[in-house]
């Protein structure tokens, strides 16, 4: 009862410690697992859920820690894994300045990631979630180290499927997925992470601009090509990125601070800023078997910057919807962008 993928770098993931150590013969699951989740909740916003059911469900598939711990319906866990490339890359390689100190091992891998009911007396429909955010996972993200700035990013070149009862949806799942993420070319990649969506029955988002969950309902898909390898792929992005966080920034005391919406540290010393960093809502991963496009996907969401409620972010809430569209306008000098809702 069990799928097996093969997965190949599209450019170098790295997994380890945050002391930059970094195993190259481990693959590491707690990881994977925890991405996976993350794409899970997304989905499941999508789907309309409130907070307390995203949790619900999500500690369904995937078991907790907290409360009374509960194991995952579904295990991971890899064979075959074989290093292609070791590289080691620094703060003067794209989007790593955070190890201005020293450096990280990267690999360019191949290795098969299994996934199968922990019991046969499991409903299979636990294990089609898992692939659900799995398919999810590795057509609009990638794994390890800063994968949500183009590293870790993966392809499925194979895949074999034994189970009993949910074996025609999951080859469905597994094989748009497959052709995403060998897609040669951006809008084919575009085409097929679209047929994905509308797979898992992905509804485009109603009412506010600004949901409260974020969510894939509610999401742009970008990319943009010419590219001759994943390295000359992200060092463009880090410069078209920080052009759009230079033309995005304006003064005054009470104004809003556009760079926070993209993940970019803030001092604080104005009064109406967030003075955390916070996560981007920008993902990019890299696409084409020679890296030859950038992918992305930009959440659009009242999750940015502080939770939905209150301080900073109610203040400022009757500006969110212009700073969004303005942070797309920007974009859209430089990636082709489309509304999820227009390929549903």
């Amino acid at each position: 009862m069990s799928l097996r993928i093969t997965l190949e770098s599209l450019s170098p993931v790295s997994w380890g410690d945050a002391e930059r150590r970094a195993d190259p013969l481990v693959v590491r699951i707690p990881s994977i697992r925890g991405t996976v989740r993350k794409w899970y909740r997304w989905y499941l916003a999508s789907l309309g859920m409130s907070h307390d059911q995203i949790r619900t469900q999500e500690r369904k598939i995937f078991g907790g820690v907290h409360d009374k711990p509960s194991a995952s319906r579904v295990k991971m866990r890899f064979e075959s894994l074989e290093v292609l490339k070791s590289l080691r890359l620094g703060f003067k390689d794209p989007f790593l300045w955070p190890l201005r100190w020293g450096k990280r091992n990267f690999y360019m891998v191949r290795f098969d990631l299994v996934l199968e009911k922990r019991s046969l007396d499991e409903d299979c429909k636990d294990l089609l979630e898992a692939v659900k955010a799995l398919a999810l996972s590795v057509t609009l993200g990638g794994f390890g180290y800063r994968s949500n700035r183009g590293y870790g990013s993966f392809a499925i070149y194979s895949h074999s499927i034994e189970v009993d009862g949910c074996e025609e949806e999951i080859e469905r799942i597994i094989v748009n997925a497959e052709r995403a993420t060998r897609a040669p070319l951006a809008p084919e990649w575009e085409e097929s992470a679209g047929k994905l969506l509308n797979l898992l029955g992905i509804k485009s988002a109603r009412g506010s601009f600004l949901p409260e969950i974020q969510s894939l309902s509610n999401a742009y898909l970008l990319h943009r090509a010419g590219f001759t390898d994943w390295k000359d792929a992200l060092r463009d992005a880090q410069n078209v990125l920080r052009q759009v966080e230079r033309s995005l920034r304006f003064g005054g005391p009470n104004k809003l601070d556009y760079r926070v919406l993209l993940g970019s540290p803030v001092l604080g010393r104005r009064r109406y800023v967030w003075r955390d960093r916070r996560a981007s809502p920008l993902l990019l991963g890299m696409g084409g078997s020679s890296g030859g496009y950038l992918r992305g996907v930009l959440f659009i969401s009242r999750d940015y910057p502080n939770g939905g409620r209150g301080g900073a972010l109610g203040h400022f809430r009757t500006q969110l919807a212009q700073a969004f569209e303005r942070i797309l306008d920007e974009l859209g000098r430089f990636f082709i962008i489309k509304w999820v809702g227009d390929l549903l």
